[in-house]
């Protein structure tokens, strides 16, 4: 889990997709429920599918439903979708307790854009959390000696474009963080003032 003893104590911010949902999954998901015309989708089973998205090679999961099931999606049209934003992961629900009771108070979840249905679902947590949009590049910068948890590369990659200091915690169970893992981008961070730490999802469980 993630250590709260030093840097990072300020507040923690968690990257929504993949941390907290998995929107392609669930995507996925809700087709095979609707009998969806695909053998491949029909064949496998939900856990094959979980087991697919999290190995897959690619950040964006627009890229996954195509090339896996000929699902076509755009982001944009399923802000307001219920289904496509459900968490999945139990692991920043157990963080942000633990933040809480170890006495930060500033607990926020994160996406580059909007979206309507995340105002609903921050209201499952146990304790209070807010929601953080934009560029993670200025979201950060604003909030100096914060945990920030993501899994996605192209942020990662931002992080060392800003100097101010934090804590990341990377979540290496997918597959598209791959090339992060080999290039070094941690000792790189770690040489920019940031304290870098690696985690994993499937530990703890879904929900």
């Amino acid at each position: 889990m993630v250590d709260f003893s030093f840097i990072g104590k300020e507040g923690v911010i968690a990257q929504y997709e993949d941390i907290i949902s998995m929107i392609g999954y669930n995507v996925a998901r809700y087709f095979k429920s609707k009998n969806f015309k695909n053998d491949k989708l029909c064949e496998m089973s939900t856990k094959d599918i979980l087991l697919s998205y999290i190995n897959r090679p690619d950040e964006d999961p627009s890229i996954w439903l195509k090339s896996m099931f000929d699902i076509e999606f755009d982001v944009e049209l399923y802000k307001n979708s219920a289904v496509v934003w459900q968490p999945n992961w139990m692991y920043f629900y157990k963080v942000a307790k633990a933040a809480y009771e170890n006495g930060i108070k500033k607990i926020y979840v994160h996406t580059d854009k909007h979206v309507p249905m995340i105002e609903n679902y921050i209201t499952t947590f146990d304790v209070p959390v807010k929601y953080l949009t934009g560029d993670i590049k200025m979201v950060l910068h604003e909030h100096v000696n914060y945990t920030y948890l993501t899994s996605s590369p192209t942020n990662i990659k931002k992080c060392l474009e800003i100097d101010t200091p934090i804590a990341i915690t990377i979540f290496d169970d997918y597959m598209y963080l791959a090339d992060i893992v080999a290039d070094d981008t941690a000792e790189k961070l770690r040489k920019t003032d940031k304290f870098v730490s690696f985690s994993g999802l499937v530990s703890a469980g879904l929900i």
